[in-house]
């Protein structure tokens, strides 16, 4: 071990493992026999950290008087390697990829759509790579159940059958009132999960002030993760000998049943219904999330697009909305479609803003040839105008289906925000048409114009001077200025 090669690859390995320079020599001195390789194997077991030969020839031999060099790659993978592709992926290329969007060489052939494709597949299998880390990690955790194996011990594996949970009825009966007392503390924790963790307004606040269609995808895949979580803790050796033992209560006579047998029946009758409730919610859950991703693709336009590629893909959106609705067994209620449309309104209003900004700064803005900046602005009235077109439209054919079920949301909650963002919206329109007139009649030669310019000028000055964001539609000291301006 007296290579500084090796050395310095121990020293690497300590920082891996949680172990000290010595402490790690020794250990691959004695792995380094002919004899140990199944404990070698059983040593890199976890985190893993991974030395390759780089840029020599086969033959070449690895210069160990040196401690690191360009002839050899270091890199370490965490014990779960999911983990470590979603930070690749997350961390890394997807950053890399936005940063090269604006250089046309690094794309070669590949035009807009093609792009925006390959970045939207990217996102997609990133975003379900972290959905599925979220499931192995669990969400709720039932809590006591190391109980179980304190108070049962080594006998836990010996336990399989109704008989020798009856034993333990007869013989431990302090061991069936600590079981008891467990599942009254499962009872009370799925149930509070399951009444509040559907509660809107709570979890619309884990995505921020203005959540897009997305997160209702994301919120029901988190729920059915939770409750599967909860499901696979229940088929764990703990758990069933738990219920075991308390299901032999019921079928011990009373002679040697402990005094708490009524509560015994009446905790497990309570336990039923919670089974009941989450078998319930993960039916729930499941739908919901087979519904949702029939439209997530109808829903990538809302995050990629233009506004007019928006306005396009709108009629197959609201069309699949409509047949979701129709035909889904929990994802029908006026509830839920209403949260579905303020957050399809929400994601507009984002990518409207986006489109007239990108990266910049509000006062960018200002900056815009007028030309270009009203056609934009345009593009989004339009989109509002195209999106409630087709509301009323599908709300129109479900009418002649009275029968059916029908689109009685309400139109304030869904449109509401998106009126608002329109109304600033032609202000702005009607703005910088008026700066468009005066830039206009600057490059005229007329007498008398030197002097209206001058003032026009001094009136757009002491507006922009006043630093408003201008797509701040809830700004009323703009409404106020806007008027004074005019």
């Amino acid at each position: 071990m007296s290579q500084p090669r090796v050395k310095w690859m121990a020293t690497c390995a300590s920082w891996t493992w949680g172990l000290g320079d010595e402490g790690v020599a020794s250990v691959l001195e004695e792995l380094e026999q002919p004899s140990n390789k199944r404990e070698l194997m059983d040593f890199l077991e976890g985190n893993t950290k991974t030395f390759l030969r780089s840029g020599l020839d086969p033959g070449k031999s690895v210069k160990l008087e040196v401690a690191c060099g360009e002839d050899l790659l270091v890199g370490e993978t965490s014990a779960n390697p999911l983990e470590s592709l979603d930070a690749t992926l997350s961390g890394l290329l997807i950053p890399l990829i936005d940063n090269t969007m604006v250089e046309k060489e690094a794309w070669g052939q590949c035009n807009e759509e093609q792009k925006s494709e390959f970045t939207a597949s990217i996102r997609k299998i990133s975003t379900g790579l972290g959905h599925a880390l979220k499931s192995m990690r669990g969400g709720i955790e039932l809590r006591g159940i190391e109980k179980v194996d304190g108070l049962l011990g080594e006998k836990l594996l010996q336990y399989a059958a109704v008989a020798n949970y009856i034993s333990i009825v007869e013989e431990n009966p302090d061991v069936t009132l600590e079981f008891e007392s467990l599942v009254e503390v499962w009872s009370r924790q799925v149930e509070q999960y399951l009444e509040n963790s559907l509660d809107y307004a709570s979890a619309n606040k884990i995505y921020g002030h203005e959540p897009g269609p997305k997160t209702e995808i994301d919120f029901w895949m988190r729920r059915m993760q939770k409750i599967t979580a909860v499901t696979e803790q229940l088929k764990s050796k703990s758990c069933r000998a738990v219920f075991g033992t308390l299901h032999a209560v019921t079928r011990v006579g009373q002679d040697v049943a402990p005094k708490s047998r009524q509560v015994v029946f009446n905790t497990l009758r309570r336990w039923n219904r919670v089974e009941f409730l989450i078998t319930e919610a993960f039916n729930e859950a499941q739908d919901n999330v087979k519904y949702l991703n029939t439209l997530e693709k109808f829903m990538e336009p809302l995050y990629t697009g233009t506004p007019d590629m928006i306005s396009d893909s709108l009629p197959a959106l609201l069309n699949a909305i409509k047949m979701v609705y129709t035909i889904a067994r929990y994802y029908n209620t006026t509830e839920r479609l209403t949260n579905l449309f303020t957050k399809m309104t929400n994601q507009m209003i984002i990518n409207c803003k986006a489109y007239l900004l990108g990266d910049e700064h509000p006062d960018k803005l200002w900056e815009t040839k007028p030309v270009v900046l009203i056609k934009k602005l345009r593009a989004c009235l339009n989109l509002n105008e195209v999106y409630q077109e087709q509301y009323h439209f599908n709300r129109k054919k479900l009418l002649a289906l009275p029968k059916g079920k029908q689109f009685d949301f309400s139109e304030t909650q869904i449109f509401g925000r998106f009126d608002l963002f329109c109304r600033r919206v032609l202000k702005l329109v009607d703005m910088f048409s008026t700066v468009h007139q005066f830039e206009s009649l600057a490059a005229c030669r007329f007498d008398g114009m030197e002097q209206l310019v001058v003032s026009s000028r001094t009136i757009m000055e002491e507006f922009r001077n006043k630093r408003h964001d201008l797509l701040d539609f809830h700004n009323n000291r703009f409404d106020r200025d806007y008027v004074e301006f005019n």
